[in-house]
């Protein structure tokens, strides 16, 4: 996921005013924090057992080695619990 956000900034810093993008960028960090945060609690409900993965695997943070097929399930959580808390 950090490439993906690293990209999505990217192509956004190319579209959209210096302000903007300060403001989005922010929110995406706050957004990938709140990924490695609860991203593998997360992902163990999901899966019902995460024996399945590499143990080396989630020693790693969340973003580091997962892919965004997971992240709009947090984006809820994040929106509604950990955002006020961040701000």
């Amino acid at each position: 996921m950090n490439q993906i956000f690293a990209i999505f900034l990217d192509k956004l810093s190319k579209t959209v005013t210096k302000e903007f993008y300060k403001e989005f960028a922010l929110l995406v960090a706050l957004y990938r924090q709140a990924l490695n945060e609860i991203g593998w609690d997360k992902l163990k409900k999901k899966l019902k057992d995460l024996s399945v993965l590499p143990e080396k695997f989630m020693e790693k943070e969340y973003c580091e080695v997962n892919n965004g097929e997971y992240a709009p399930e947090i984006c809820n959580e994040f929106a509604s619990e950990l955002l006020p808390k961040y701000l």
